[in-house]
């Protein structure tokens, strides 16, 4: 009996998992959807370009200059608009983007 209740939890739990859509947070900035997303909700942006700027460092064995070099280099093809007053940086000891005052 506790078997069968089991299963039928897991398969209902499998059920409502695969109907959801799920939404990737790169494919937005790279197809320049997610501009203004940035203003409401940076986290997603910072999540995104702190994973292309791990990707380009580690594949040109640098830090770049500038979250512009990411852009010309393909690996973030619109760069997001940061919310009024703040600006996405660079932070190089902890390889990540923030947003810091402007």
């Amino acid at each position: 009996m506790f078997c069968a209740v089991l299963l039928v939890v897991i398969g209902c739990a499998k059920k409502t998992d695969t109907a959801q859509p799920k939404v990737d947070s790169s494919s937005s900035l790279q197809t320049g959807q997610s501009a203004h997303a940035a203003e409401s909700d940076p986290s997603a942006a910072l999540v995104t370009l702190t994973q292309a700027l791990r990707k380009y460092s580690l594949e040109n064995r640098r830090v770049p200059a500038s979250l512009n070099e990411l852009v010309q280099a393909g690996y973030v093809h619109t760069m997001p608009t940061a919310p009024r007053g703040k600006k996405f940086a660079i932070n190089p000891k902890r390889m990540e983007v923030v947003l810091v005052n402007e």
